[in-house]
């Protein structure tokens, strides 16, 4: 059975875990979170999850998504020799 003690171990813990995943994420570079945002929306579309929204707002967010998109590939390009 677990007393307070090892319920506030166990809390301390799971903390702990959740402050390294958050360093992480803030280390990571705009590569590995484009490639993430990418796995995201093709699993969403595979699933047939896509959301109803109004056209303005859609051109909008494509407007946003090439701007990243643009961001990436000049990354992309520098990296290479």
């Amino acid at each position: 059975m677990m007393d307070k003690s090892l319920a506030e171990q166990y809390r301390m813990r799971w903390q702990a875990v959740a402050e390294i995943e958050i360093s992480e994420q803030r280390q990571a570079s705009f590569s590995q979170r484009w490639q993430k945002l990418n796995a995201i929306v093709r699993m969403v579309a595979a699933l047939g999850l896509k959301p109803e929204v109004d056209l303005a707002q859609e051109q909008i967010v494509y407007t946003r998504w090439n701007t990243l998109r643009e961001c990436y590939l000049a990354e992309v390009e520098e990296k290479r020799p």
